[in-house]
């Protein structure tokens, strides 16, 4: 029997993040393995909070809603509530009952604060509660203990859905002890599914190198993703006598400050900024990249390093939260404390010391990618939880 399954999204299609990137790649592999798949996305391009404003064709994605209606999935769009990102699901709530009444469904599969308000219509409904744990927890923790309380009376609405979910599927172990820990749920009803990588990575030829000059990052360009580590590393690894190498950097933020770090470390002249990049163009970075330079703060999985590594490129990072299930410290590429810019910018300084090296670790990554991150085998463990949660007492 066919299982009919609604994904939810709390924003726009258009919007940039690996978020979006999972939702949509895991929704289409469960359409491709025989699922009746919808999705909704609330019309929102973030969390601000007052005022919501409505968001054009273009902002919006209409482009892409096309490309996923054409796999066969159907699109539905929800208006984000007036007043607060955190009533979203008040929204979207209404606009599932009303599908309900029409046509059943055997599962809900949610992603964050658009699936707050939806656990008591789907269990009068008797349909499955599925909830996507992919994003750190640890926001919701505090790094002042006794702010802690009040970070989780703020954030009752997001921690909601994940409480009363039938199942939760975690982008890594790491994440999975996070939510139960954050959440307060069994770990029992926690399941571990790995994200698969764009195929296209893969299709990346790379021939060994005779140095490693080309380095590369991508990811949003903020403090908690680490590119001003990384860039006061290749300071210091400049300052060492390594100055052969240009650094690009891709992806959404303002690159203004990403250049004013640079400028101040001394390497503003091997620093570019690409903005964000489409997919294709990304394959084509990756593919003229010798290392990948993507030293994170936190990761529920971490889809840079993995897509790195699918296009056979080694990778520096931090061996943070759950980027040790991704990137196996050297057998797949470096990984330095948390933290430790001095270290990181030793692991960096071997890489481009030792060309043969980084490439074989780069190969390495290749292959553990390919037998252990693909979106079918998520689709199908996905599929596979939602419907054993089907079969269970509500």
């Amino acid at each position: 029997m066919t299982q009919r399954v609604l994904v939810t999204f709390p924003f726009a299609p258009s919007t940039p993040g690996g978020g979006t990137f999972d939702c949509i790649q895991l929704t289409r592999a469960m359409a491709r393995a025989g699922a009746e798949m919808t999705i909704a996305f609330v019309s929102s391009s973030g969390t601000a909070p007052f005022p919501r404003k409505p968001l054009s064709d273009e902002e919006l994605g209409r482009d892409l809603i096309e490309e996923i209606e054409a796999d066969g999935i159907r699109v539905m769009v929800v208006p984000p509530h007036k007043l607060n990102f955190r009533l979203d699901g008040l929204v979207l709530r209404r606009h599932i009952a009303r599908m309900l009444d029409k046509e059943p469904l055997d599962a809900v599969l949610g992603y964050w604060h658009e699936a707050s308000f939806l656990d008591t219509l789907l269990r009068e409904r008797g349909v499955a509660f599925g909830m996507n744990a992919a994003a750190s927890f640890n926001q919701f923790l505090g790094e002042i203990p006794w702010t802690r309380p009040f970070l989780r009376m703020r954030n009752v609405l997001l921690r909601r859905p994940y409480q009363s979910a039938d199942v939760i599927f975690a982008r890594s172990y790491f994440t999975r002890g996070e939510v139960s820990q954050v959440e307060g749920v069994d770990m029992q009803k926690v399941r571990v599914v790995y994200l698969g990588v764009d195929p296209r990575f893969a299709r990346v030829q790379r021939p060994p190198a005779p140095k490693v000059t080309k380095l590369f990052y991508f990811g949003n360009l903020v403090a908690s993703k680490g590119i001003f580590d990384a860039l006061e590393a290749l300071g210091r690894v400049s300052r060492a006598g390594l100055c052969d190498w240009h650094f690009r950097v891709a992806g959404w933020g303002d690159p203004r400050p990403v250049m004013a770090a640079a400028r101040r470390h001394g390497i503003e002249s091997q620093v570019e900024t690409l903005g964000g990049l489409h997919r294709d163009r990304l394959a084509e970075e990756l593919a003229d990249s010798h290392l990948s330079i993507l030293p994170s703060h936190t990761e529920s999985f971490g889809l840079a390093n993995a897509e790195s590594q699918a296009a056979g490129v080694a990778v520096c990072a931090y061996g943070v939260a759950a980027v040790p299930e991704v990137v196996e410290d050297g057998v797949t590429g470096w990984l330095a404390p948390a933290g430790r810019v001095d270290l990181l910018a030793l692991a960096i300084s071997e890489a481009i010391r030792d060309p043969e090296r980084a490439w074989r670790l780069g190969q390495a990554g290749r292959e553990r990618i390919a037998t252990t991150f693909s979106w079918e085998r998520a689709a199908r463990d996905t599929l596979a939880g939602l419907a054993d949660a089907g079969r269970a007492d509500f």
